[in-house]
């Protein structure tokens, strides 16, 4: 694991300004068993999910269509995206979730809308700090509500296991602005997608092949920064092998968050219990002792995560 201290270098490199009044920079390295490692930057909700190492394979991912980018139109749906074939009798189903109005200062996602994917939009910039996935064309069609894993390879199914109802925000990690790391930055006033969970209930996400998001409980507590002040969870669909994992570093309680992560191809956790970034240069080891650097990852080309989300302890 490498962590960087230079702050205000990366900033100035990024050419990203007056977002953070007190920026702060942290580096994560996650080494899987083939001995391959993907990493992440993040400079508060900045520098969220900065894999540095996203093609596994060194031979890039398919090519997309366009890399362009628009808002989402939030009356009428874009072009169907291709839908693969993932098919499993042990699928997520979505039970309720009821799209964001007031809850929390009225933020309603891009994508809120969307019955269908977009167009991939093309990836950018060399591996590491520019490097710019898919967002979907119009931006933010990449991350839709789908009422069954069914027929996808990149899907998370969020349950609220909390006594009370909460607000998902999910956000691109490069923002509509077509910044590389500005989608962290702008949750507080535009998230990809949004949904409300009453109480033991869950929506199933479907994203696109090469989306890198971050998402986490919408809160009227903010950060100095304007973030939602709480731990989130981030992920990088990849056909190279995608993976999840939670952070608490930006919540000002502390690892204090109830989060668990797994998924159905590979035995691995990512929770506030054990193998998650607690601070900017340390992890929690796994419940057997184990040091999984943090991350709940797939060696494979295709992922279906779990994320159960019980509120601030």
């Amino acid at each position: 694991m490498t962590y960087s201290s230079t702050a205000t270098a990366i900033l100035a490199a990024l050419s990203v300004s007056g977002v953070f009044a007190k920026p702060t920079a942290h580096r994560h390295f996650h080494r899987h068993a083939d001995k391959d490692s993907y990493g992440l930057d993040a400079d508060g909700w900045k520098h969220l999910l900065d894999w540095t190492k996203i093609d596994y394979s060194g031979k890039g991912g398919a090519p997309h269509t366009d890399d362009s980018y628009a808002p989402a139109p939030s009356s009428s749906s874009p072009p169907a995206g291709e839908d693969k074939g993932y098919n499993n009798d042990d699928h997520a189903v979505s039970t309720n979730s009821f799209d964001l109005g007031d809850v929390i200062d009225g933020l309603v996602g891009l994508s809120n809308k969307l019955t269908s994917f977009g167009k991939p939009t093309s990836s950018s910039g060399a591996m590491g700090d520019f490097y710019m996935g898919n967002v979907g064309n119009p931006y933010g069609s990449n991350v839709i509500k789908v009422d069954s894993e069914d027929g996808y390879d990149y899907t998370v199914n969020y349950k609220n296991t909390s006594p009370s109802p909460m607000t998902i925000c999910i956000w691109n990690k490069a923002g509509s602005d077509g910044q590389p790391l500005s989608g962290g930055a702008s949750v507080s006033k535009e998230c990809t997608l949004t949904f409300t969970l009453a109480s033991q209930a869950n929506q199933v996400v479907a994203f696109q092949s090469d989306s890198q998001v971050g998402f986490a409980q919408a809160t009227k507590d903010k950060t100095f920064s304007g973030h939602f002040a709480t731990s989130f969870g981030e992920c990088n669909m990849t056909p190279n092998g995608p993976a999840c994992n939670l952070s608490a570093i930006l919540n000002p309680k502390g690892n204090t968050y109830k989060m668990k992560i797994t998924n159905k191809e590979n035995d691995c956790v990512s929770s506030n219990e054990e193998n998650c970034w607690v601070t900017e240069k340390q992890t929690l080891p796994g419940l057997d002792g184990k040091d999984r650097n943090g991350s709940c990852y797939i060696p494979g080309a295709a992922g279906h995560f779990t994320v159960e989300m019980g509120g601030q302890q």
